[in-house]
This record gives structure tokens, C-alpha cells and sequence, in this order.
């Protein structure tokens, strides 16, 4: 036996061992057993899947990066509960509660990733068209997307008219960096109609006109807005009283779900947000504030420079009294003052503008009312004022603008059949509007002029949309009725457009259109000039002529091509004609109420004409590259009416101030990592007349009895920015750092006219530079 009994020991060793490797064996296979959180991250706008996203575990080291095709997997976990946190930069932060049951216990999830500046929501709206998502959109409409409001962006200001400024055929007004106003294919600012919500809002900015040396920005703030859609030719009847262009801005509503904040201090200005839900998530409330430093920044360091500052804030509250009735609230409310007292070098004179104040407010009640799937009615009620005064450097008024509406209107959609739908709707508008201009000599004169005006003013239109043969062929009629108080005419607008699929991905556009734009009624009311007493015995008095509205007609055609699913080329080519009609009616004193008859030809005696080519190359995508570059060609002329001549045959080919022969326009962005992004945008014009007779002789200017033309110098802009993300905890911090004029080109801008010697013929122009190669930076906090 004792024989045996090593080899029974040495059995029993060998089993022992046997034993602990299977427990080892166990113990490593155990995680492969465990728990797994696994899922694709798509885009909630469009439902594409969304690659180089942050995914991880909060509380943990565990961080993954979804592939191109937006999967991702998270393995080897414990029993327990999780906080999952999605976040990528330029998209709302993301968390999910998951809970991991047992070792074998498999979690999957589609998450939906909101772009910030759209409401954060846990769906996905799926769009059948990447670059018209609004059904039966028009033909010529350029749409923008809430990303590419935040990519567009400058870091100095959260402004959606910088954006605008570069979309293709778009420029700053006359290569002004300063100014928010903009010119759309040889349109100036003043007759491209804005509507937010639907309701038309005249001047929605900050700035004090006339003011060269001043600056301007919109009220409205790119956080608060959905998407804006630019139409630059032959746009729906629906927008009435413009004839250059149309821009639909539509604001979005809060998140309705917990609040969420988000602050950005600024170099110049500090903007944020604050929105929620509200009763069980039937309603929303949404809160921006904006307020600008830089007359803080001016009055503290004793810069040469005006002290300029605004504030503005905005509240949105929408809320569902059921299914079927919908009620939302926006109004906005913003200041901009002026003080340039302290400049040194500026010699200010009894007429000199020292002070300026402008007041701007927007309020809007809508109602929606889904009757049927396929029948939906929507009303509006609005108030909007304007209030604008100067001050010379005693604080004597200079100028006391005053502008006012109150604003009805319902508009009726009735798909009544899949293919095919009619729009109609009326506007009622109670206009009020108030200009004084004063004047001051020695003094002691001091002559102003006054005039006054309240009118009804009403409008109304119907079209028709229809898709046809298995939607190869799309058709757009509409029909526009307008009417003003004083006018004693009521002209019908027509508009049509089509776009027929001539091949898998090509689609030949035309459409037409003809437009109304009056004049203010303030032209039609009683005036007042101080020195008519001694000529004509009175006071007050109403004019017997004016200008009633302007006409304008475009024409479109064009060619698009499907690249692919993100991207598309697009070739155009425009013509518009814009002239004015006048009107004549009794000079009857006491009395302004009696109305104007049209007497000349629909364009008197000349009208404007801008004609050219636009070729735009865009790719629309959340992954990888995405922007666009547009080049556009144009002639902006005074043309002749005919048999109707006052000039000679040379002032008919003169460039107008809007004829930029050349414009480029330039924007991309890309996400290198989950936290870092890169984008940039080049603007190019081959720069606008100077308004006057000029002959340019070396770096001099001289008067020129013929209608010659000199143009500014050439414009070039190029900004960069490296948006770069932090995660915390429970919050998100992003880091933007931007170069605005990277190549430091010297723009110009043009001031004005300083001086006139007679003998020689010299004018003195005045140019000032406008921003140089500045770096900014600035942050935002989200929680």
C-alpha cells in the first residue's frame, strides 16, 4: 500500500490542478458572458447615421467612437445601471438610463442626435429630400438647416443675417463687413421681404441708419431659429410687399423635456438660452437673451471709436390643447444706442449725429388648427413697432421715425389628394408711420420737415401645387391680389413655376413671377414743412403726386443635378426688371384721404434690370465634408421704357450701385474628431460702383460729366473656426476659436464724399477699412 499512495497523492495533485485552471478558465470567460450596450446614433433631422460620435459610460473610463455607419458597442458589463452619455461637437448633449439585468442581458438603441440651435426632442424626422425637406418647395429656394446656422455662425455674434450674407448670389450690403443688411442678386436689403411666423417684419435690426461709420446686426438670434429658407427669384405669392427677394424664418419651439441652458460669453457680447417643457410635455417654453459690451469696452478704454451697444430677448411658449389645436406665443423685444461724443477726431457740428436710439418689437399670437389629416388652418395675430431718434450734441432730435402695425391673417393647406395641393390665405394690416427731419442754422432757424400717414392695407392669394406623373413633373400656379388705402388701383400678381425629372437625378426648373412693393405710407399722408407758410399760406398739406409702389418681374431657369444623396449641382440663369409707378390725385387741403390714380406707364419712365448666371456646387451631410461654393454672374442697368426718354442714351447703360460683376461664396465644415470640428468660409466680389460720376486719375478722383463709372477695390474675406468640445459630468463646454479675415485683405468701405474743389474737378472720397485679421474666442456652457 505504501506503494501506492504516492501515485494516489500524485493523482490528486494532477485533479487539484486540473481544478484551479478551470476556475481560472471560468473566471476569464466570465466578461465575455457579460452584459452589452449596443445601438446606432442617427440624425433626428433626416435620420442619416451619424459617424465620429462620443459614446460612453458616465462615472467610468469607458469611451467608444461610433463607426461610419453610426454603430457602437459596449461590452463586458456588470449587472447594474448605467448612464449612457451621446454627445458630438455641434450637437445637444444626449443621456439615457439603461439597466443592465444579467451577465448575458443585450441592450440595443437607435438614439437620435439634435443639432444645437434645434429643439432637442427624442425622434426622428425623416425628410424624402435632403435639400427641399418642405414639400412641394419652390423651385429656386435655398434652404438652411439649424447646423448650418451654428457652422456658419461667428463666434463674435449668434446672428442669422451673417449666414445669409453667405449663401450663393448673396453679399453684404455694398462689401460691408459692418452691416447686416444684404443685396441678393442685384436686389438691395430694402426690397427683399422678411417674415417670421409668417407675420412681414420691415427692419428687424439693430443699427441707426445713416450712420456710415455705424454697424448693424439683426434682432433675432440664431439659437431661437428652426431653419430660414432664401427664395431669390420668382418666390411664392404667398409673401407679399417685396419684389427682390424673400426670406421665411421660422423659430422653433423649446425642448420639452427637463430645462436646458446654454450661456456663451463672448469678446463682444454674451448670448443664452433657457427652454423646458410644461404641463406633462404639452407645451414648451423657450427664453433668449442677448447683450452686447463693446460701448462698455469703448467708454472704459478710452477708444476713438462710437460707443455702440444692444440688448435684445426674445420668449417663445407653445402649447397643444389637443391632437387638433395648437396655440404659440413669440414676440421679441431689442435696443440699440449710439453715443460719439468722446470721439476725438470727430469735429461735430449743430446738424453733426451724436446720439441715436432704435427701438424694435415684435409680438405674435398664432393658432393651428388641424381639421383633417389633410386640411389645416393656421391664424395670426401680431403688433410691431419701430422707433427711431438722433440727437445732435446738445441732445437737440435730428431725426424721429416712427413705424407701427397691427397684423391679421389666416392661411388655409388642403391636400385633397396626395398629389396635389391648394394654399390660400389673407392678411389684414393696419399701417402707421411717422417721419421728422430737423435742421439747425445759427442757431436760431431751424426748419424740419414732417410727414405722416395711417392706411389699411390687405392682401390675399391662392395657388396650386401639384405632382404628376409618378412625380416626374412638378406644377406651381398662384394668383395675388393687393390692396393699399391710398391707391386708388388693386393689381393681381401672377406666379408659376415647374420642374420636370428628365432623368434619374436631373430636373429642369422655369418659373415666373410678378410682384407688388408699396411705397410707405407715410408718402401718402399729410406733410409738413416749415418753410411752406410764406409760399403757399399753410401749414400742413397733402402732396398730389407720388410714387405709389414698385413692379418687379423675374424670370428663372435652371438645371440641377443629383450628384448623389448629399450632394447636387446646380446651374441658373435669372432675369428681373423692378420700375415704380406714380399716381397723381386733386391737391385738396384739410384732406389726405382722397386716393392716387395711376397716370404713367406701369415702369415710367426707367427701370432697373439685373440679369445673369449662378452655378452652385453644395453637399449637404452630418458626416465628413459638408458646405458649399456658389458663383454668380451679374449685370445690374438702368434701362430706357419706350417711347419714354429723359436722359441720354449713355445714363441707360450705367452700372447701377448693385452691379457686382463677380461674387463668390464659399462655406464648409468638417468633424475631424467627436470634439473638434473645422469650418471656414471665402467670400469674393469683384466689388460694386461708387455711386457718382468718377474718373479715377492714379489714386485721385475727379468729377466726370459723363456717366462713367468707378468701382471699389475688390473684396475677399476668408474666417476660419475650431470648435473643440469638453465633457463633464453632467454638462458640456465647448471652446470656439475663430480668425475673422485670415488672409488680412484690405477691404474697403466707402464713407462718403468729404470734399469738392471746383477748379480742378477733384472729389475728395472717403474710404475707411473695414475688419482687419482679428482672432476671437469664446465659450459655451450647456446644462
Amino acid at each position: 500500500m505504501s506503494l501506492l499512495e504516492p501515485a494516489v497523492d500524485g493523482a490528486n495533485t494532477v485533479t487539484q490542478c486540473i481544478r484551479r485552471l478551470g476556475v481560472v478558465s471560468l473566471l476569464l470567460l466570465l466578461p465575455a458572458w457579460a452584459g452589452e450596450i449596443r445601438g446606432t446614433i442617427v440624425n433626428a433631422r433626416g435620420g442619416e447615421p451619424l459617424g465620429q460620435v462620443r459614446v460612453g459610460i458616465v462615472d467610468t473610463r469607458t469611451v467608444v467612437a461610433t463607426a461610419p455607419d453610426g454603430t457602437f458597442s459596449i461590452k463586458n458589463l456588470a449587472p447594474g445601471t448605467y448612464v449612457l452619455r451621446v454627445d458630438a461637437v455641434g450637437f445637444w448633449l444626449q443621456k439615457t438610463v439603461v439597466t443592465i439585468n444579467d451577465d448575458a442581458d443585450v441592450k440595443e438603441y437607435s438614439i437620435a442626435l439634435v443639432a444645437e440651435g434645434l429643439r432637442p426632442t427624442e425622434t426622428v424626422d425623416v425628410t424624402g429630400d435632403n435639400f427641399h425637406p418642405v414639400e412641394m418647395a419652390g423651385v429656386g429656394d435655398i434652404n438652411v438647416t439649424a447646423d448650418e446656422l451654428r457652422s456658419t455662425a461667428s463666434v463674435v455674434s449668434a446672428d442669422p443675417f451673417r449666414t445669409v450674407q453667405v449663401l450663393p448670389g448673396v453679399t453684404s450690403a455694398s462689401n460691408n463687413d459692418s452691416f447686416a443688411e444684404f443685396n441678393v442678386l442685384g436686389a438691395p436689403f430694402s426690397t427683399v421681404g422678411i417674415y417670421v411666423d409668417d407675420v412681414q417684419i420691415r427692419n428687424p435690426m439693430h443699427g441707426i441708419p445713416g450712420f456710415a461709420d455705424g454697424a448693424s446686426i439683426s434682432i433675432l438670434s440664431s439659437d431661437t431659429i428652426d431653419a430660414l429658407t432664401l427664395t431669390p427669384t420668382a418666390f411664392s405669392e404667398r409673401y407679399a410687399d417685396s419684389t427682390g427677394a424673400a426670406l421665411d424664418i421660422r423659430t422653433r419651439e423649446g425642448a420639452r423635456n427637463r430645462p436646458l441652458f446654454r450661456f456663451s460669453p463672448g469678446m463682444l457680447e454674451a448670448h443664452g438660452t433657457g427652454e423646458g417643457g410644461f404641463a406633462h410635455k404639452r407645451g414648451s417654453w423657450l427664453v433668449a437673451l442677448r447683450k452686447s459690451y463693446l460701448g462698455s469696452i469703448a467708454a472704459v478704454t478710452e477708444l476713438d471709436v462710437p460707443s455702440i451697444g444692444f440688448y435684445d430677448g426674445s420668449v417663445k411658449l407653445t402649447y397643444d390643447l389637443n391632437p387638433e389645436h395648437t396655440l404659440d406665443l413669440y414676440a421679441v423685444h431689442g435696443s440699440v444706442s449710439m453715443d460719439r461724443t468722446h470721439q476725438q477726431d470727430e469735429d461735430l457740428g449743430p446738424n453733426s449725429l451724436a446720439f441715436g436710439k432704435n427701438i424694435t418689437s415684435l409680438a405674435r399670437l398664432g393658432w393651428r388648427y388641424a381639421v383633417t389629416p389633410r386640411f389645416l388652418l393656421s391664424s395670426r395675430a401680431a403688433f410691431i413697432s419701430e422707433k427711431l431718434q438722433t440727437h445732435n450734441p446738445s441732445f437737440q432730435p435730428l431725426t424721429g421715425n416712427k413705424y407701427g402695425e397691427w397684423v391679421g391673417g389666416t392661411t388655409a393647406v388642403w391636400s385633397w389628394s396626395p398629389d396635389h395641393l391648394i394654399e390660400a390665405g389673407y392678411d389684414l394690416r393696419r399701417l402707421r408711420s411717422s417721419q421728422q427731419n430737423n435742421a439747425y442754422y445759427l442757431d436760431t432757424y431751424n426748419p424740419n420737415t414732417i410727414a405722416e400717414g395711417t392706411g389699411l392695407r390687405q392682401g390675399g392669394y391662392a395657388q396650386q401645387s401639384s405632382t404628376l406623373l409618378g412625380k416626374r413633373v412638378h406644377l406651381t400656379a398662384g394668383l395675388r391680389w393687393d390692396r393699399l388705402r391710398y391707391v386708388g388701383t388693386q393689381p393681381l400678381s401672377p406666379q408659376a413655376s415647374a420642374s420636370v425629372r428628365v432623368g434619374s437625378a436631373t430636373d429642369l426648373q422655369f418659373a415666373f413671377g410678378k410682384y407688388l412693393q408699396f411705397s410707405d405710407v407715410s408718402n401718402f399722408g399729410r406733410q409738413y414743412d416749415s418753410q411752406l407758410p410764406t409760399q403757399l399760406g399753410l401749414t400742413w398739406y397733402c402732396w398730389g403726386s407720388a410714387t405709389l409702389y414698385s413692379r418687379g418681374t423675374h424670370y428663372l431657369g435652371a438645371v440641377e443635378q443629383r450628384l448623389s444623396e448629399h450632394s447636387r449641382l446646380r446651374v441658373e440663369a435669372f432675369h428681373r426688371e423692378e420700375g415704380y409707378v406714380r399716381g397723381e390725385r386733386p391737391r385738396i387741403h384739410g384732406t389726405c384721404s382722397s386716393p392716387f390714380d395711376p397716370k404713367e406707364s406701369e415702369y415710367g419712365s426707367w427701370h432697373q434690370r439685373s440679369r445673369g448666371l449662378q452655378l452652385v456646387l453644395q453637399r449637404r451631410s452630418a458626416n465628413r465634408l459638408a458646405g458649399w461654393i456658389g458663383y454668380t454672374l451679374n449685370h445690374v442697368r438702368n434701362i430706357v421704357t419706350p417711347g419714354v426718354k429723359q436722359y441720354p442714351d449713355s445714363f441707360y447703360n450705367y452700372p447701377v450701385p448693385l452691379d457686382q460683376r463677380h461674387t463668390v461664396n464659399a462655406v464648409a465644415s468638417y468633424r475631424l474628431k467627436p470634439t473638434v470640428s473645422l469650418s471656414g468660409k471665402w467670400m469674393y466680389g469683384s466689388g460694386y460702383p461708387i455711386p457718382a460720376w468718377l474718373r479715377k486719375s492714379g489714386s485721385d478722383y475727379f468729377w466726370s460729366e459723363e456717366p462713367t463709372y468707378v468701382r471699389m477695390p475688390s473684396y475677399a474675406r476668408l474666417d476660419v473656426r475650431m470648435d473643440k468640445t469638453f465633457a463633464l459630468k453632467s454638462r458640456k463646454l465647448t471652446l470656439s476659436v475663430e480668425v475673422l479675415n485670415a488672409t488680412n485683405h484690405r477691404n474697403m468701405r466707402l464713407m462718403g464724399y468729404d470734399n469738392y474743389d471746383p477748379e480742378t474737378k477733384r472729389v475728395f472720397v472717403s474710404m475707411d477699412r473695414t475688419i482687419p485679421l482679428a482672432p476671437t474666442a469664446g465659450l459655451t456652457f450647456e446644462f
